[in-house]
């Protein structure tokens, strides 16, 4: 089976979460396959709940270079998108590039290159959700890689960092009055609303200019007022609680704790008070040096012909900053181009670029001195 093939049978492999569906079908083929063109290498599962499971796989307890793919996609908007399909130079289907594309030219290239190397694989679940999966791997496993590989689409580029990510909510406390009155209130959505704004200029005081900018997203709110502990909808009364949900994307040394503070100074200042904090998400973010990624560097230009590292300062949070973080490792995302259609219901991958990732990895491997 050709990388090609491979991909469209990983996209008719429903992997989406829900209360019916996982990625357990996915494991169940990726073992087998692995199996048949990989004797040579062992296969580990890790249990998260039910019949979801992590995969790890190698020739070696002391693996130089391990591939990292998760094996989950996001919900689909149709059926009709786990019917993989090609049109010209492109495969469509849901995770055809995010990120199984990704995850069958890594395993092609590992089958390809990988004897007397010294080499891992991971398939872990729930990246798209909230990385159970990636964090049961680093609780249990304690690799000393000389890098992570991540087949993330990037447009062929090395993606050597990103920023972290804080999810919080809170309740903004303030003062009912008649609507006709709101001087005599305290609305407890408008402060919601001037406290975020503080918060914004309170947190880019300690950004790192090679991260990008920290940026806040007001994802939702939900205010009123409390009527036996229930928010209700009352327009002629001032609202005196708003339950807000921020999604924080960090460039400097922010966590839940210091932002609560920050949020708790901020609110003193202006006569507020704020209850029932809830972190979603607390994660650092990470930095490759690029001193660390010629030899990958020299790999991709030999196959693209012109590379660069770039930062995702304005974009999403890597599973590969929990690795470099707790493994003290190398990590980078490289992959096939994204089209810009991840996660849509139009989302394919181009094959020519699928093919130069593949050719990349094998490049690398073959030139690595194990």
């Amino acid at each position: 089976m050709n990388t090609i093939a491979l991909l469209k049978k990983l996209i008719s492999i429903p992997s989406f979460v829900d209360g019916t569906n996982n990625e357990a079908e996915t494991g169940e083929f990726l073992m087998k396959y692995i199996k048949s063109r990989l004797p040579n290498f062992w296969i580990k599962t890790q249990k998260l709940n039910k019949n979801r499971f992590n995969i790890i796989s190698g020739n070696s307890q002391n693996p130089k270079i391990i591939f990292i793919s998760h094996m989950d996609t996001v919900k689909p908007n149709s059926k009709t998108q786990l019917v993989p399909r090609i049109s010209g130079n492109k495969i469509f289907g849901l995770g055809a590039v995010d990120m199984k594309g990704g995850l069958a030219a890594s395993l092609s290239a590992v089958i390809t290159k990988c004897v007397n190397k010294q080499i891992a694989m991971i398939f872990d679940c729930d990246e798209e959700y909230y990385f159970k999966g990636i964090k049961r791997i680093i609780k249990e496993f304690k690799f000393k890689p000389n890098i992570a590989i991540f087949p993330e689409p990037t447009d062929l580029q090395i993606v050597n960092g990103c920023r972290g990510v804080v999810e919080i909510e809170f309740e903004v406390i303030g003062k009912t009055a008649h609507g006709g009155t709101p001087q005599n209130g305290v609305n407890a959505i408008e402060k919601s609303v001037e406290l975020v704004e503080f918060l914004k200029k309170e947190l880019i005081k300690k950004d790192k200019s090679f991260c990008g900018k920290t940026t806040v997203n007001f994802s939702n709110i939900k205010g009123g007022r409390l009527i036996n502990n229930k928010i209700t909808k009352q327009a002629n009364a001032v609202p005196d609680i708003a339950k807000v949900l921020l999604d924080i994307r960090t460039a400097g040394k922010h966590d839940s704790n210091q932002i609560k503070s920050i949020i708790n100074r901020i609110a003193k200042v202006m006569s507020i008070k704020i209850l029932n904090y809830q972190t979603n998400l607390d994660y650092e973010g990470y930095l490759t040096q690029k001193t660390q990624l010629k030899l990958f560097e020299r790999s991709v230009k030999a196959v693209v012909k012109k590379t660069r590292c770039k930062y995702l300062n304005l974009s999403g949070f890597s599973e590969a900053a929990l690795v470099s973080n707790a493994w003290n490792c190398p990590c980078i995302n490289f992959g096939p181009r994204t089209g810009k259609t991840a996660h849509t219901k139009d989302e394919y991958v181009d094959i020519s670029s699928l093919k130069k990732t593949q050719l990349v990895y094998e490049n690398f491997i073959n030139n690595y001195k194990f």
